[in-house]
């Protein structure tokens, strides 16, 4: 069974989005993916609880730098379905990505 979301947790949830991208510039992506459905993880994948949060990244970063990002997603997605449990049907299994302009 999916979860509904609003159009009010929709709009918060591209505010988040928007805001990541905003406050990372060595942020090229991202996907949240649902560990009951994901057969591997990837190196690169962290587990939090029930997400797996993957993210791809500028290749000249350090490592350091990396680590600061991923919880920065990771920390955002997870406040963001604290206070809008449903979102997690909206956001699992997709990935997003910086637009390009």
């Amino acid at each position: 069974m999916l979860a509904t979301t609003s159009a009010a947790e929709g709009a918060t949830v591209s505010e988040c989005i928007a805001a990541l991208f905003g406050r990372h510039p060595e942020l090229i992506g991202f996907s949240i993916e649902d560990p009951a459905i994901a057969q591997t993880a990837e190196p690169a994948a962290l587990c939090y609880d029930r997400l797996i949060v993957q993210i791809e990244v500028r290749r000249d970063m350090s490592i350091g730098r990396y680590v600061k990002i991923h919880e920065s997603v990771r920390t955002e997605i997870e406040g963001l379905m604290a206070i809008h449990p449903a979102v997690f049907g909206l956001l699992r299994g997709r990935t997003f990505a910086r637009t390009l302009h």
